[in-house]
């Protein structure tokens, strides 16, 4: 009767290191889905932050332009 309990300790210690394998190879895989997923919304901020840049840099030639317009404006006005 002893070996039969033995033998179903083996099991269970079997078992249980299986699913310890399993569960750290899923863990293995949420990683890497994660480091991907990091990686591609690095790129997509990147993305963001340069359209960003350049909307400010078209909005400053918009006022410096709008700015030389008034002053022109403001030339003729005088001179005619």
């Amino acid at each position: 009767m002893s070996n039969h309990i033995e033998n179903k300790l083996e099991n269970i210690e079997k078992q249980v290191e299986k699913l310890a394998t399993i569960t750290a190879q899923g863990f293995e895989r949420v990683d890497e889905k994660f480091e991907k997923l990091e990686k591609k919304m690095n790129q997509q901020f990147d993305g963001v932050n340069n359209r960003i840049d350049d909307l400010a840099h078209t909005r400053a030639k918009v006022d410096v332009v709008t700015n030389l317009e008034h002053r022109v404006t403001t030339l003729e006005e005088t001179i005619t």
